[in-house]
């Protein structure tokens, strides 16, 4: 054999394995070996005693990878069926084995196989076994289509006259067109598959670390609960030795509060077991004769390191059986003495409550720093206290398919910190395979449909190509230069214009070419001067063009600016208007807790109604400015929709009786206990439209309609009032606009209502119907996605905390006004205040006077409140974390954060209402403390 075929070999030899390590497009039980057209081209090309061997060598990874499987089997036999039977054959016998033999031999034994595995007939069956005949057809196609050009382009004479034009046109036209949509196919599903596989990566990576986060949160307050109730035994003057029924009693608040726990027990300094819950547990403690727990390590740990201590997963011994964690705490005595440890044992069945909050399909494991199972979803069959080898893939998902139990499993894990636990997190490979087979079955339809037109169309196209340039090959035989000879009739011979043209072009084109020549002169002529014109035109173009980008870019900078300064005037009003309403509403509530004679109550609770729609319009046109710069997000805690509609409803309730006008409110379906969402703009957005129904209805009644269905909440509020036409249906929902210009004077409003209501509704993902009749009322229909939440919400916003006696609370304020309103309000909850007026001031009263907290407004003379806040925070000692809450009259999310960002520990705008100050106080007192002040 010559060098240079020795070369060609190695390197297809090389090209063809190196392809077959490419993974397979998407992920199936099917085979795609890239390699294979490569395989069956050295088969076409090269004798057999040279490509068999160079064929193994190819398709070698492939046994590598997948091993000896009856697919790869009838793969490799088919590029060796070329070599033996197609080698210097007829052109189409390749076509003939690799389309022919190989489909009536391949399917059937495909199909076999692939039914073994799965265990019966199924989708995923026909799809496997479509994906590997069909790349096998790829590869022939490929394989013979680069065989057929290189015969033609390098060795015509071995084919000289033996192919037919039409079927070669209709042939290679088929077979291009067959791998043009077979590779578009595979990479639609590569795209869709990848898509699904990204999803399915994304859920369990954000459910992994949310996991972590649930159950590290989950041992940190049962840590909490055992923690409390061991400090709250300190506090006894008892000794753990002596039969006190106080201690009882802090061990069944426990149990109370913390049905998880199993079991509870106390120990003297000596380990002996002094007290458990329940009762009958200390007679079995005594009878098993196991009292000393000195050797135990939630005791000896607690013991040594004076802190409390959470251990891994175990199995109880003399009090039962059942897996369990012992979670500990220290006793002290009045000196800081250890005088013995309270332990509670936390049954590992607790974790099952996580497990439900999962999509189906997904599992979960939990273990401990030992790597010994907590938890396991019952579907994977791992009991308790099992040690699993499994792949360390923390904080990432697994490169690879874990097997575990001869199953195929997408993984992904978290580290539960601090406590060194893993959460894992599995999802079926056959499950994922299933969500793609029925796409995979409907692309491989698609591929065979267009393969049988692509053959239809490649006939037809071959016909017509071929006819005409037979004809004109004829013409070529007759054309004399010195004549004008053609055949007649030709011209007229086909439907399509394009190709009976052809032949009148040849007649016609010396006359066309003399013409052409002469027309060429002509316009490089004319070339030159259009040349000239077009650099006088681009240099005026670019002058133009100069000159708008600067203009442009003034309109930009100007459109910027007005955009802060609307910003910062927005800002502006707010903090100027909120100062003085600061003073109006905070003297109004501190006057009608006084007892005054009725007329005067009465007329301070309509300036407090004022001051309060006051305020309303404020945070409308503040809550619009917001909605128009894209800044308005969603908060997610859980909360109880029937207490929420209800309390804005008995709101309202009274304005509408005061009217004349009846309330009724109707659950069409029981609302679930808490749901998980927005609950101020959901609060918003009923106040709204509970504020328009009574606005608008002189007579009649107003009804209000809630329901709870998939996910899904509806609110219906209707009334009998004014009514809307149909042609202002639309309008309600603008800006500053009402249904009509007498509206606003009637009735009062800024005309945002609906409009931020609207806004809200689409933010929240929900939906706002409307429906009205002039002069008969309107109903108002909302529905809001909402997933339950899995505890139980209860939330009282207005009721007062309970506060340490002798608070001291110094309060930071240059407005005497304010000052003075918010000394009222606490000095009416015994609270000792001090006040000062700038930052300056107060740095000097925190080296003089003692104070628990400190009330931050934030613009002040001399030294604003962030600068003092700043300086509090470089003092030595204890100074350094008092509690600083800002209350300020800057209203925005960003003022927040500036707050926050500059060391304060809370935050509250003006006006601020009594309940809101006092329990903000007791908040960030309490958590400066280390208690949540229960």
């Amino acid at each position: 054999m010559r060098q240079n075929s020795i070369g060609w070999i190695l390197l297809l030899t090389v090209v063809g394995c190196s392809l077959n390590f490419i993974p397979k497009p998407f992920l199936s039980e099917g085979l795609t070996l890239f390699g294979l057209p490569v395989a069956m081209l050295v088969a076409l090309l090269f004798s057999p005693a040279w490509a068999i061997p160079a064929i193994c060598l190819i398709l070698a990874p492939s046994l590598y990878q997948y091993g000896v499987s009856v697919p790869v089997l009838l793969l490799t036999a088919l590029p060796l069926a070329f070599s033996l039977y197609g080698y210097k054959r007829h052109l189409r016998q390749p076509l003939k084995i690799g389309l022919g033999y190989f489909t009536l031999v391949a399917v059937p034994v495909l199909l076999i196989d692939y039914g073994v595995r799965f265990s019966g007939m199924s989708l995923a069956v026909i799809s496997a076994a479509s994906i590997t005949w069909l790349g096998a057809v790829m590869s022939v196609l490929i394989a013979h289509l680069i065989y057929l050009f290189i015969i033609l382009r390098f060795q015509p004479q071995q084919v000289a006259g033996k192919i037919n034009f039409k079927h070669l046109l209709a042939y290679c036209f088929c077979g291009l067109f067959f791998v043009s949509v077979f590779t578009v196919s595979y990479a639609f599903i590569h795209q869709h598959q990848s898509k699904q596989k990204a999803q399915i990566d994304s859920y369990m990576r954000q459910r992994t670390f949310v996991l972590s986060e649930q159950i590290g949160d989950f041992l940190t307050e049962n840590q909490d609960a055992i923690s409390l109730a061991a400090k709250n035994l300190s506090l006894l003057d008892a000794s753990l030795s002596e039969d006190t029924p106080a201690i009882g009693e802090v061990m069944a608040s426990l149990a109370q509060y913390s049905p998880e726990f199993l079991t509870f027990l106390t120990t003297n300094e000596q380990g002996i077991i002094t007290h458990a819950w329940p009762l009958a547990l200390m007679e079995q403690v005594k009878r098993s004769g196991m009292l000393d727990l000195s050797e135990r390590a939630y005791f000896k740990n607690v013991m040594d390191s004076h802190q409390r201590y959470l251990s891994d997963a175990f199995r109880g011994r003399g009090f039962g059986q059942e897996p369990i964690v012992a979670v500990s705490s220290p006793v002290v005595d009045q000196y800081g003495k250890v005088r013995g440890v309270l332990e509670g044992s936390l049954s590992l069945k607790t974790f099952s409550q996580f497990d439900g909050q999962n999509i189906g399909g997904f599992r979960m494991l939990i273990e401990d720093s030992e790597g010994r199972v907590v938890y396991a979803s019952s579907s994977l069959g791992i009991h308790s206290l099992t040690t699993l080898e499994l792949p360390d893939c923390a904080a990432k998902t697994c490169e690879d398919l874990v097997q575990y139990k001869g199953k195929s499993w997408f993984l992904q894990s978290a580290l539960i910190q601090p406590y060194d636990w893993k959460v894992r997190f599995f999802f079926d490979y056959k499950s994922f395979l299933a969500l793609t087979n029925a796409s995979v079955i409907t692309v491989l339809q698609l591929i065979l449909l267009f393969a049988c037109f692509g053959v239809g169309v490649g006939y037809m196209l071959s016909r017509f190509l071929s006819e005409p340039l037979k004809r004109l090959i004829r013409q070529f035989e007759v054309f004399n230069p010195q004549t004008t000879r053609r055949v007649e009739g030709a011209s007229n011979y086909f439907a399509i214009g394009e190709l009976a043209a052809l032949e009148k072009s040849f007649e016609s084109l010396q006359q066309r070419l003399i013409a052409a020549f002469a027309e060429l002169d002509a316009s490089r002529v004319e070339e030159k001067r259009l040349n000239q014109e077009l650099n006088t035109l681009n240099t005026s173009l670019e002058s133009r063009i100069e000159n708008k980008t600067r203009s442009l870019a003034e309109a930009l900078k100007e459109s910027e600016a007005a955009g802060v300064a609307k910003s910062q005037f927005l800002a502006n009003m707010s903090h100027e208007i909120r100062t003085p309403m600061n003073g109006i509403i905070g003297s109004c509530e501190n006057l009608m807790d006084e007892a005054l004679p009725y007329p005067v109550a009465r007329r301070i609770s309509m300036i407090s109604q004022s001051a309060a729609n006051l305020l309303m319009i404020l945070d409308s046109i503040l809550d619009w400015s917001k909605i128009e710069a894209g800044r308005m997000q969603l908060d997610h805690s859980a909360f109880s929709l029937q207490e929420l509609v209800e309390s804005a409803f008995y709101l309202h309730q009274d304005v509408a009786i005061n009217k004349g006008v009846t309330c009724s409110m109707t659950n069409l379906t029981a609302l679930p206990l808490a749901v998980n969402g927005d609950m101020g703009k959901l609060s918003q957005i009923v106040n709204n439209l509970l504020s328009n129904a009574v606005k608008f209805t002189q007579e009649g009644e107003i009804t209000v309609h809630v329901s709870y269905s998939d996910e899904t909440f509806t609110l219906m509020v209707g009334d009998t009032g004014v009514g809307i036409a149909n042609d202002k249906l639309e309008t309600i929902f603008e800006q500053f606009a009402q249904a009509d210009t007498s509206t606003t004077r009637l009735y009062g409003g800024t005309g945002l209502g609906l409009a931020i209501t609207q806004k809200l509704v689409a933010l929240m993902g929900g939906t706002l119907e409307v429906q009205s009749t002039l002069g008969e009322g309107t109903r108002f229909i909302v529905k809001l996605p909402f997933t339950v939440a899995k505890v139980d919400t209860h939330l009282d916003g207005t009721s007062l905390p309970e506060l340490p006696d002798n608070l001291r609370v110094l309060v930071v304020e240059d407005n005497d006004i304010n000052a003075q309103i918010v000394l009222d309000m606490l000095k009416a909850q015994k609270i000792r205040c001090v006040r000062v007026a700038n930052g300056a001031e107060a740095l000097k009263a925190l080296n003089q006077i003692a104070v628990d907290c400190v009330l931050m407004d934030c613009q002040m003379p001399v030294m604003d409140g962030f600068e003092a806040t700043k300086r509090i925070r470089a003092l030595p000692g204890k100074l350094s974390s008092l509690p600083i809450i800002a209350l300020t009259a800057n209203a925005f999310s960003e003022d927040q954060e500036a707050c926050l960002n500059a060391g304060m520990d809370g935050y509250l705008s003006k006006p601020v209402r009594r309940y809101q100050l006092l329990n903000k106080l007791a908040e960030v007192y309490y958590r400066s403390q280390g208690s949540n002040g229960i």
